[in-house]
């Protein structure tokens, strides 16, 4: 899977990933993706159903912040899950992630909104 995406904190992002097992099985998958955009990357891991149709995926996430991040300071790293809801052109996700080094928020949320290709 490959895409775009608009999100917090990363801005203007692409996506590359990974869904192990068959389009056809719209059933969870796992799946490996990472997104590297202005403001920052991640990396995730976790289980995807989007493989025909509307589906969910649940995925843990490392994220760093670099450059110009969306409300954030640079050089902030956090792990965190996100819940992205969609199908195999479109998807949205919020995430909650909690700092892990940097001086900046405990706490933060995440909202994406993206196409795949």
């Amino acid at each position: 899977m490959k895409g775009l995406n608009i999100s917090t904190p990363l801005l203007l992002s692409g996506t590359l990933g990974y869904r192990f097992g068959s389009d056809e099985n719209p059933d969870l998958s796992p799946t490996v993706e990472t997104e590297i955009g202005v403001g920052g990357g991640k990396i995730m891991i976790g289980f995807d159903g989007m493989g025909q149709g509307f589906g969910f995926g649940l995925k843990g996430s490392f994220l760093t912040t670099w450059l110009e991040p969306v409300g954030l300071d640079s050089d902030q790293q956090y792990l965190g899950v996100e819940l992205q809801m969609g199908n195999p052109s479109f998807i949205g996700s919020l995430g909650g992630y909690g700092k892990i080094e940097g001086d900046d928020d405990s706490w933060i949320s995440t909202l994406s909104i993206g196409i795949r290709f």
